[in-house]
C-alpha cells in the first residue's frame, strides 16, 4: 500500500512540474531570416542565392526549355537514335506542351527560389552592422550581388513565360498570385541592375562573384532583348531622343506559323531577322 502511495505522489509531482515547462520551441536546426542582419549571415545568405542559380541550370529542364524547339536542336541525334523521347514535344510543339509539362513547372519554381533568397538578403542585409569581418565594401558588394541575381532570375523567367508575379519583399503571404505585365517586370530588372551597378566592385577576391562589368553587360543585354524582334521600337513625338527606353511600336509582334517541324527552322530564322526598311537593298 505504501508503494502505491509513493507512486501516486511521484506522478502528481511530475504532472505539476510539466505544467510549468516552457513549451516555446527554440530554433536550433536552421537559421531564420534575421541571420542576414549579422556580419557573417549577410555573406552566407548571399552565397545561398548562388546555390539557387546552380539549381536553376541543373538537370534537363534548362536545355529542355531553352534549347529544344530552336534551330540549335531540331531532330537531334538523341531523338533519331532513341526514337520519340518522352520530352520530344518540347522540340515539336505538340499539344502535350502545356502547363502540366514536367519541364515547365520546375524552372518556374527554381527562378522564384532565387528571387525569394535575394529578397531575404535585400530586406535584412542593410541592417547588418559594419565592422569586424564585414567592411562597407563587402556589405555593398553582397547587396549588389543580390540585386543582380534577382534581376537575372526575373530576366530568365520573363523571356520564357512573359507576364510574371512580382515579389520584392519577404513576408508577403497571399493566397492569390497576380501576373504583372512584361513592361513592369523589365522595369524591376532594370532598377535592380542599376542598383547593382552602383554597389558592385570592378573585381572580386572570390572567384565567381558578380562584378560591376557583369551587371553592366547584363543591363545591355536586357535593353537589347527588350527592344528586339516582336517589340521593335519606333520614335514618337513623345519619346526622348536620348531615352534608353524608347516607345514601343504599335505594330503587333510577328508570330511563327509553319506547316511542319521540318520547315520551322527557316520560319524561325525569318521571324528573328529584323524587317528591311522599304527602299533598302536586301543584299548583304
Amino acid at each position: 500500500m505504501k508503494n502505491f502511495l509513493n507512486a501516486g505522489l511521484g506522478l502528481l509531482l511530475v504532472g505539476s512540474a510539466t505544467a510549468c515547462v516552457d513549451l516555446d520551441e527554440k530554433l536550433v536546426s536552421s537559421l531564420g531570416s534575421d541571420y542576414g542582419k549579422t556580419q557573417q549571415g549577410l555573406t552566407d545568405l548571399t552565397n545561398g542565392i548562388y546555390a539557387g542559380v546552380r539549381g536553376y541550370n541543373a538537370g534537363d529542364s534548362y536545355y529542355g526549355m531553352e534549347v529544344l524547339g530552336t534551330d540549335t536542336w531540331t531532330a537531334a541525334d538523341q531523338v533519331a537514335a532513341g526514337g520519340s523521347q518522352p520530352w520530344i514535344y518540347l522540340d515539336t510543339y505538340d499539344p502535350q506542351y502545356n502547363s502540366l509539362s514536367a519541364f515547365i513547372n520546375p524552372q518556374w519554381q527554381a527562378g522564384y527560389i532565387i528571387i525569394a533568397r535575394a529578397n531575404v538578403v535585400l530586406d535584412n542585409g542593410p541592417s547588418a552592422p559594419v565592422g569586424g569581418i564585414l567592411t562597407q565594401a563587402t556589405k555593398d558588394s553582397r547587396l549588389g550581388e543580390a540585386h543582380f541575381l534577382r534581376a537575372w532570375a526575373y530576366f530568365q523567367l520573363v523571356q520564357q513565360y512573359g507576364d510574371l508575379t512580382i515579389t520584392l519583399h519577404t513576408g508577403q503571404l497571399s493566397t492569390e498570385a497576380v501576373r504583372e505585365s512584361e513592361d513592369s517586370v523589365y522595369q524591376v530588372i532594370i532598377d535592380d541592375l542599376n542598383q547593382a551597378i552602383n554597389l558592385l566592385p570592378a573585381t572580386q577576391a572570390d572567384f565567381g562573384r558578380v562584378t560591376l562589368g557583369t551587371a553592366q553587360h547584363l543591363l545591355a543585354k536586357v535593353y537589347l532583348t527588350r527592344t528586339g524582334p516582336g517589340t521593335r521600337p519606333t520614335r514618337s513625338r513623345t519619346s526622348s531622343k536620348h531615352s534608353p527606353w524608347p516607345t514601343r511600336s504599335s505594330t503587333p509582334a510577328r508570330t511563327l506559323s509553319c506547316p511542319s517541324t521540318q520547315t520551322c527552322g527557316a520560319a524561325r530564322i525569318a521571324l528573328l531577322r529584323p524587317p528591311i526598311p522599304a527602299g533598302r537593298a536586301s543584299a548583304r
